[in-house]
């Protein structure tokens, strides 16, 4: 009899704690990605450097959402993030580079090519973007980025190459 208590009582608790993993499961996936700590938690789940990311800015294209984020060590990335409806969203995909250079990232968003330029290092003021398609040299596409913006083009052809210039707020050449 005393065993058969000691069986119900251990059956009782591992009944309990499955049912509360069950519980935290989904309330972990409740609600993902519906403001900036829940995607800053999704690019540190789905990133394989564990880094700490922080978001830094974030943008909407066609209801999906670009987050530009940083981490310790000169970690630098775009992460982009679908929309599932009701307000929730997917981490979808992510670029990253320890260098703190420009970022340059043609991606495909809602079926639309382009391109996506980020540059986390030292504070410029604007950028220019010089596309040439077929060959042909276009004129500048001129970008604030006194606060860090990230730049999104629809990309201007299939077959084109582009330039990226940064500058400081003097008008000088930003190299990095």
């Amino acid at each position: 009899m005393k065993k058969r208590k000691i069986k119900i009582s251990i059956i009782f608790i591992l009944v309990i704690i499955f049912i509360l993993s069950l519980g935290f499961i989904g309330y972990k996936n409740l609600n993902r990605g519906i403001n900036e700590s829940e995607r800053e938690i999704m690019i540190n789940e789905n990133i394989p450097l564990k880094k700490n990311w922080n978001i830094v800015s974030e943008i909407k294209i066609d209801d999906y959402i670009v987050s530009a984020i940083n981490a310790s060590n000169n970690y630098s990335g775009l992460a982009i993030f679908e929309p599932l409806g009701n307000g929730q969203y997917k981490f979808k995909y992510e670029i990253h580079t320890n260098d703190n250079k420009p970022i340059f990232w043609n991606v495909i968003i809602n079926k639309n090519f382009y391109d996506l330029i980020w540059f986390n290092g030292n504070k410029t003021e604007y950028a220019e973007i010089i596309y040439t398609i077929d060959g042909d040299q276009q004129e500048p596409l001129r970008y604030d980025t006194n606060e860090l913006e990230i730049i999104a083009h629809k990309s201007p052809s299939k077959n084109y190459s582009a330039k990226v210039i940064y500058y400081d707020e003097n008008g000088n050449i930003y190299s990095k």
